[in-house]
Formats: C-alpha cells, structure tokens, sequence
C-alpha cells in the first residue's frame, strides 16, 4: 500500500509568533573536592514558571525552577555530581551522549528516592560534546 499527501501543509513561517525568550541555563562552577575532583551539587526541585502571560505552570528543575544549569569539564576531569531529590517522588536523572559507565549513567533503574542524593563519579575521556 502506497500513501501519498499531496496537500500536506509543511510550512509554518509567518504563522507563528516566537514571542518568549530562549532560557539559556547558567553555569554551574563546581568545587574541587580532597581527590581532586571536580564536584558538582545539584537539587531536583519544585518550581513555578510563566511561560505565557497570566499563566503559572507548575515545574521541576534542577537547582532552578525550570530546566538545569550547565555542568562544564573536560577531558581527564574526574567528575562526581551529587543529585539531591527534593521533589515528593522518585525521580532520576540521565546522561545523554555522555560516555561513562553504566552504573553511572542513571535512567529508571537508578531511582532517587525522595530525600536522598546520588551521587555518580566517574573521568571524562571522550572528545568534547554537548550532552
């Protein structure tokens, strides 16, 4: 069977207006902890945004409201990132792009119970990316 769409509208231009600023996360400077490691300390937490006018939108974030702030190493840093969950249910936290090992690298088989810190380590050994 063969589909064709010859009417598919494939263009929005001029029919949408973009009229709220793109949040550019912060950056986040870690502290270097007795091993030398770069430590990041981020909280899973309630927030409120308004994303449009008169609109408050409940939300989590990590150490902010809404989305996360920007974790910066490089290649050979050894990292840890303690995750904080201050949220009322589990929640977790994954890398994506990022090459660690497994056990490290969270997903739903690495819950955060409410109240609790996870706190992954592992060295940064591939070639510079965003993840």
């Amino acid at each position: 069977m063969t589909w064709t769409f010859v009417s598919s509208k494939t263009s929005t231009v001029w029919e949408l207006s973009f009229d709220n600023s793109l949040i550019i996360p912060e950056l986040l400077e870690p502290t270097i902890d007795s091993e030398g490691r770069k430590v990041f300390d981020i909280t899973f937490n309630h927030g409120e945004v308004e994303f449009l006018d008169g609109k408050i939108t409940e939300t989590w974030g990590l150490n902010v409201p809404y989305l996360a702030p920007t974790l910066r190493a490089e290649r050979g840093d050894e990292v840890i990132v303690n995750i904080k969950n201050d949220v009322d249910e589990p929640t977790t936290l994954h890398w994506h792009g990022m090459i660690l090992p497994a056990e490290m690298d969270g997903g739903p088989h690495q819950l955060i119970a409410p109240g609790q810190t996870w706190s992954p380590t592992w060295k940064i050994n591939q070639p510079a990316s965003t993840t």
